[in-house]
């Protein structure tokens, strides 16, 4: 068995904060076949955001589904993004979610 540790270490300016938000949000189908919700998350902040307790609120026509953390865990949920850097994640897609254009919105809590 071999054992891998690997640290990282941020220098970040005083008052420095990241700003992720969703550039695309999009219907794909994974290598199983199935299809999963792709998401481009971007951080337009001068600061790496590790983001906890996210949650996505997903809009297709008139139907809404919001996905917890819960949802999220292994994908978005305590994954880093870098500053100026983007980063996609494919999602499940959500059960009684259409197909169609779809409206992201992102909130979560920058953990330091």
């Amino acid at each position: 068995m071999t054992v891998r540790y690997v640290g990282s270490l941020y220098v970040v300016p005083k008052g420095a904060k990241g700003d992720v938000t969703v550039t695309s949000a999009q219907r794909a189908t994974a290598q199983d076949g199935k299809p999963v919700l792709e998401l481009m998350l971007e951080n337009r902040g001068n600061s790496h955001v590790i983001m906890e307790d996210p949650s996505l609120k997903l809009t297709v026509g008139t139907v809404s589904k919001t996905l917890n953390a819960a949802a999220l865990e292994g994908s978005v949920a305590g994954e880093n993004v870098l500053a100026q850097h983007a980063r996609r994640f494919a999602i499940a897609w959500p059960e009684g979610l259409p197909q169609g254009a779809i409206k992201a919105e992102l909130a979560y809590t920058a953990q330091r």
